[in-house]
């Protein structure tokens, strides 16, 4: 903000004032607008990544379709999925490829794990993450379901159920 009387210490006639203001009012081609009357969107949209499309992962997606098929099998061995890579490579789009037909197909649960850097104090924290969303998945479905999870729990974990509750 300038002070009046450091212009006038500057210009003491304001001569320089004078001669702008009048140039500026003598110009008919300054006219008033709205602004933003005519813009379009300055944003950029990337359709494809609302739909969760990815590009190039066909042998990812393959992998992770081979896993679920294996894990279907009668008398399958568990499988623990993780995914690596740097951020902002799709790595949350791949894993939720898989989560409809979990969900919706094969009426399971399909929970994840996120690394955050920011926790690096908390070592198993994607594991807590993905127990706390199943957790929660199952009280979403009722009585029913956590009767037979917690059947199936107690069956796989029997007497070593104490070291899912240290996590």
């Amino acid at each position: 903000m300038l002070n009046k009387a450091a212009i006038e210490k500057e210009d003491p006639g304001g001569t320089e004032r004078k001669a702008s203001e009048t140039s500026s009012s003598q110009r008919s081609d300054i006219h008033c607008f709205p602004i933003h009357a005519t813009e379009q969107t300055s944003q950029l949209e990337f359709p494809f990544l609302k739909h969760g499309l990815l590009f190039d992962r066909r042998p990812q997606i393959k992998q992770l379709e081979e896993s679920l098929k294996r894990r279907l099998k009668p008398n399958s061995i568990p499988e623990l999925i993780l995914i690596a890579g740097a951020s902002g490579t799709g790595k949350t789009v791949l894993a939720r490829s898989l989560q409809r037909s979990v969900q919706e197909d094969l009426k399971g649960f399909f929970v994840m794990g996120k690394f955050d850097q920011l926790k690096r104090s908390e070592p198993f924290a994607p594991l807590v993450s993905a127990m706390t969303e199943f957790v929660s998945l199952v009280l979403e479905k009722g009585k029913d379901v956590i009767d037979q999870v917690k059947s199936d729990v107690l069956e796989q974990v029997g007497s070593d159920i104490r070291a899912l509750t240290v996590l």
